[in-house]
């Protein structure tokens, strides 16, 4: 289970996204009447992925474990009581303040209509004109179109769930895949650190609150985490399947793990726009494993290339505008990527032409091994005391620093619209992991870069490579808007992971080391001995995560915004359409009313209070009246007015709960959030 569970779950995820991609660049992904065609082609995708997949190694000497099935059995139930409690707790993310409801509204009318484009967005309305707009935070305006943001896996996923079971479906879709990535994440334990360990890392890494705020709203880091963890499975099968210079039938079962490994990882773009980042610090592995004439070594240029290479490509055709809107993150991440591939293949290249003995080489490399580990020491450290000497600091016209002005004034904090407060995410990672948890992770880093640089441990190679490559650059540049919860999602697919196995790691060697000295072969009660120190040091390790992430752990946020949604809808008579004239109902409400069948759009002059705004009203009513429609006027700020409207009638008047936007303190709860909406219909 430990084995082919891990990795069986992302290869389907895989296929899903690539099978797809082509219907939706074509034109569409058919709808729930006629599932047919993307089923068998994404199930042909499948068997070819599949059948690519080798037998897993033996494990390892010294990772045996127990003859017993506790360990599976142990990891089976963690995976799925985290699955479970998220669906249960699963958010009704479904107004749009943020990115959750953009996926889930994204998936919701693919699964209805079978594209992305809402097509003829403003045809109810005489057409495109100066006086209203598709556009919403979320959904581009693309002519009389409107197109969402974000790549497409996710959505296809979600929406493949809303043909099964509506809205329900949609939103514990989250959940659902990350029960499977922590799987994967046991896999990659009991591969690495023995099968005792998979249970034990499962259930750490589900209760923080980083991976469990994912897990309960449409996020895309489920997913992302489900692939990049299983083609890491897949890498470590490769490098333990077979050696360097390994031909004939040995070679083969290595080059296909490597293959559906690095398809896996490349294909992280087809989730998520920096998976460019784990492919760019895997690079590196590949020359080396070329050098060293590994079977792998082809096999993993050839799957990351691939993979990267086909979510990009679908990325340019169904989310151009999200890219072109995020170009200062993409640009860096495909400058690093090139970077890597150009200094892997120089490097590849310098080591063939001077015929130098890889076994000499790293006979060198374990001369700085000490240094290498002291380097990840100081690292860590210096990271954790940044806030004592560094306020980081961005433009403060750039996008997203009014919002961050408008928090600080909110919470009493002195105003500075430019601040990352980037200096402080070690901090935010202590809140919810401990700093027990962060000191062990950061050992058991320095302690495998010293073994890995002496040629030990080489199993481990792609885990640290991404894991601390990865942590580096997030815990250095989060890229994300620095209120929490919100902020956690940045550590949820990768940092999360890496930080709880390096940790695992170094416990493993302090009990090692404990049970030499205070539980040697043949001392009595050897194996309780064993028992307290194991439960002693989980104990200290998973204490301060529970501490720090249980507060959190039981709220359920946004219940009730479906229902208010629903409400809303049912409020519209056939052929009328609604103009939204204030702020809120413009950021929140288009999408919404377009998935259940009603024309939205905005008018910018009333929204933005601008001169003339009765007259752009009137305008925007008489041109959707001209083709038929009958205008209704809607806002969620106040009851909307205007010459000519009668009064207004509150439709929804709701209180859910949401998470708190908090700059410098941990949370402790959800905060209540009014969701109102009124409807003005013409006079007489």
């Amino acid at each position: 289970m430990l084995s082919r569970g891990a990795t069986v779950p992302a290869v389907l995820l895989l296929a899903w996204c690539l099978g797809t991609a082509p219907l939706l660049v074509l034109g569409g992904l058919v709808p729930a009447v006629h599932p047919v065609p993307a089923l068998l082609l994404c199930a042909a995708v499948a068997v070819a992925l599949l059948r690519l997949l080798p037998s897993p190694p033996p494990p390892a000497p010294g990772r045996e474990g127990p003859a017993s099935r506790w360990p599976e059995l142990a990891t089976l139930a963690v995976c799925a009581a985290a699955a479970v409690g998220a669906a249960l707790l699963s958010s009704e993310n479904v107004l749009v303040r943020r990115d959750p409801a953009v996926y889930a509204q994204t998936a919701h009318w693919l699964s209805e209509h079978g594209r992305l484009a809402v097509q003829g967005a403003l045809a109810p309305f005489g057409g495109p004109s100066a006086d209203v707009t598709a556009q919403s935070p979320g959904f581009y305006a693309a002519g009389d179109a409107v197109v969402p943001q974000f790549l497409h896996g996710t959505t296809s996923v979600l929406a493949a769930l809303g043909w099964v079971a509506g809205w329900r479906g949609v939103l514990v879709g989250p959940a659902l895949a990350t029960g499977l990535g922590l799987l994967a994440l046991a896999g990659l334990a009991a591969r690495l650190l023995g099968r005792g360990w998979a249970p034990v890392v499962a259930a750490v890494a589900a209760v923080s609150l980083p991976v469990a705020h994912v897990a309960r709203s449409t996020y895309s880091e489920p997913f992302a985490m489900l692939l990049l963890l299983g083609g890491l499975c897949l890498l470590v099968d490769a490098l333990r399947l077979a050696g360097p210079g390994a031909t004939g039938p040995a070679a083969v079962p290595a080059a296909r793990a490597a293959l559906v490994a690095g398809l896996l990882v490349g294909g992280g773009t087809l989730v998520r726009v920096d998976s460019p980042r784990e492919t760019a610090l895997l690079l590196p592995l590949a020359g080396w494993l070329l050098w060293r004439a590994h079977p792998a070594g082809r096999a993993l240029v050839a799957g990351l290339a691939a993979g990267t290479a086909a979510g990009s490509l679908v990325a340019l055709v169904v989310a151009r505008d999200y890219l072109a809107a995020n170009a200062g993150s993409v640009v860096p991440l495909l400058l690093l990527l090139a970077l890597s591939a150009g200094a892997t293949a120089a490097a590849l290249a310098l080591l063939r032409r001077s015929g130098a003995d890889p076994a000499a080489v790293a006979r060198r490399a374990a001369g700085p091994a000490p240094v290498a580990a002291g380097l990840v020491v100081l690292a860590g450290l210096a990271l954790a005391a940044r806030p004592l000497v560094l306020v980081v600091r961005r433009d403060p016209t750039a996008e997203g620093a009014p919002y961050v002005g408008a928090l600080q004034q909110e919470q009493g904090l002195e105003v500075d619209p430019g601040r990352l407060y980037d200096e402080r995410t070690v901090q935010w990672l202590a809140w919810w992991l401990g700093a027990p948890l962060l000191l062990a992770a950061l050992a058991g880093a320095a302690l495998l870069a010293l073994r890995l640089l002496r040629g030990r441990e080489r199993a481990w190679w792609p885990v640290w490579l991404v894991g601390v490559g990865t942590t580096l650059q997030v815990l250095l540049r989060s890229g994300i808007t620095p209120d929490h919860p919100w902020a956690e999602r940045r550590f949820a697919a990768v940092v999360v992971p890496a930080v709880v196995l390096l940790a695992a790691y170094a416990a493993r060697a302090l009990l090692a080391a404990a049970l030499a000295r205070w539980a040697p072969p043949g001392v009595p009660h050897r194996d309780r001995r064993r028992a307290a120190a194991a439960g002693a040091l989980a104990a200290l390790l998973a204490g301060p995560v529970l501490l720090g992430s249980g507060p959190l752990l039981p709220d359920r946020t946004e219940a009730g915004q479906l229902a208010a949604l629903r409400t809303a809808c049912a409020a519209f008579s056939p052929g009328e359409v609604a103009l939204l004239v204030d702020g809120r109902a413009a950021r929140e409400w288009p999408q919404p009313l377009r998935g259940c069948g009603v024309p939205a759009a905005s008018v910018p002059a009333a929204v933005q209070g601008a001169p003339g705004a009765g007259e752009a009203v009137a305008r925007a009513a008489a041109a959707a009246r001209a083709v038929g429609s009958e205008p209704v006027l809607v806002g969620a700020e106040a009851p909307p007015r205007a010459p000519g409207w009668g009064p207004a009638r509150q439709v929804v008047d709701r209180v859910v709960q949401e998470d708190a936007r908090l700059l410098e303190e941990r949370p402790a709860g959800t905060v209540p959030l009014a969701v109102d909406l009124w409807l003005a219909r013409p006079a007489g």
